[in-house]
């Protein structure tokens, strides 16, 4: 396990440097810490250096300010990258990691040398929503919503067959502090990067799936058709987190992408 302070908070973070070029940044979603990418980064960590986190609140990590913004998420990725001496990177969000790529992107462009949204849109779910789901986690805890969660997640296939990895995510989301993961819906309740993000001049693969419960594809096509030049693709059969479930197709349009 490594650690840095990054911004007061103190980051828990993988790095593989395998001494090429390129530089992939993985940044994961809601309720999980960097292992959602383990089967990605096992085919892609030939192709070059490996940056995964537990972004702020999450996982390892731990939350200075739990009033953060998607600003603060982001300056949080940054940090780490100049704490490291990446000067650019392929950054890969999923979900709320896929809406602090878009603003890095945004902001901050001469940082990412390509973009990959997954999952993800510019703005996700209500205030009314996320509302009440904070209400929900504050009185009853993260367990008592991770069955519900689990459908959104995950296929109806992945669900049925692959049992014990289903109990290990879902473990993985019950044990989530609390407090960041609040602090995480009360970012995504405010945050609305839609007018911004046809500033994106940066080519970008966006991945939507079928089952997704949480980012539908239409609006993950939305999201692309509003960004110049993106790819978008979508995956039969797959929930809300693809790199999980189908890991290696997630890694053979990865591969296409940036080659």
């Amino acid at each position: 396990m490594t650690f840095t302070n990054i911004n007061e908070n103190n980051i828990h973070y993988q790095y593989l440097d395998n001494q090429q070029g390129r530089t992939f940044i993985f940044i994961n979603s809601l309720g999980t810490d960097f292992r959602i990418w383990d089967g990605v980064v096992d085919i892609l960590k030939h192709q070059g250096n490996i940056l995964r986190f537990d972004k702020a609140g999450h996982g390892l990590s731990t939350l200075n300010n739990p009033n953060c913004k998607i600003e603060n998420y982001a300056n949080d990725v940054l940090g780490l990258m100049d704490f490291l001496k990446i000067q650019k990177a392929v950054i890969v969000g999923l979900s709320i990691g896929g809406i602090i790529a878009q603003y890095i992107a945004i902001h901050h462009p001469e940082r990412i040398e390509k973009l990959i949204l997954s999952n993800t849109a510019p703005k996700v779910g209500t205030e009314e929503g996320w509302g009440t789901r904070i209400e929900t986690v504050k009185k009853d805890g993260l367990a008592s919503m991770a069955d519900n969660i689990m459908k959104v997640w995950f296929s109806e296939n992945f669900r049925n067959n692959r049992t014990s990895e289903l109990e290990g995510y879902k473990m993985m989301l019950s044990t989530t502090n609390p407090t960041g993961y609040v602090s995480a819906c009360e970012a995504l309740k405010i945050n609305d990067l839609t007018k911004e993000i046809a500033k994106i001049n940066i080519p970008t693969l966006c991945f939507a799936g079928t089952e997704d419960g949480s980012t539908p594809p239409l609006q993950v096509k939305a999201m692309s058709d509003l960004i110049p030049n993106s790819i978008y693709i979508l995956i039969e059969g797959v929930g809300h987190i693809p790199c999980v479930e189908v890991p290696e197709l997630i890694s053979k349009h990865i591969l296409a992408f940036i080659k």
